[in-house]
C-alpha cells in the first residue's frame, strides 16, 4: 500500500514539474496523420517563479482549507468521544493543534514563493 501511495505521489509531483506545452501525437506519421495540442494545465507559466506561485494557491485555496476542516473535525471528534480518557483527549488536542501549525506553513508559503522569487530574479 505504501508502495502505491508513494508511486502516485510521485507521478503527480512530476507531472507538476514537467508539464508538457504541446504534444504532437502522430497516428501513422503519414500524410493524414491528425496532430492534437494539449493545453498546459498551469497556464502560461514558464518560470519557476510561477510554477511556485501556482502550487502554493492550489495548496492555500483548493485543497488546504478542505483537508485543515476535516483534520479540525477530527480532532473535534475524539475530544468529544474520549469518555474522560485523556489519551483520547490530548491526541484530539495534538490533531487540532498540528492541522493548525500545517495550514499557517501553507499560508507563510506566499512569502516564501515570494523570497525565492525575488532571489532568483524571475
Amino acid at each position: 500500500m505504501k508502495f502505491l501511495i508513494t508511486f502516485l505521489v510521485l507521478v503527480v509531483i512530476s507531472l507538476l514539474l514537467f508539464p508538457s506545452f504541446a504534444i504532437k501525437v502522430f497516428a501513422q506519421g503519414g500524410p493524414g496523420s491528425e496532430t492534437i495540442n494539449l493545453q498546459n494545465p498551469l497556464g502560461s507559466t514558464t518560470t519557476l517563479g510561477g510554477l511556485l506561485s501556482k502550487i502554493i494557491d492550489w495548496l492555500a485555496n483548493s485543497i488546504g482549507p478542505v483537508v485543515a476542516t476535516l483534520m479540525i473535525i477530527i480532532g473535534a471528534l475524539y475530544i468529544l468521544f474520549s469518555g474522560g480518557d485523556e489519551e483520547k483527549f490530548k491526541t484530539g488536542k495534538k490533531i487540532i493543534l498540528y492541522t493548525a501549525i500545517g495550514y499557517g506553513i501553507i499560508i507563510i508559503g506566499w512569502g516564501i514563493e515570494a523570497i525565492i522569487t525575488k532571489l532568483l530574479g524571475s
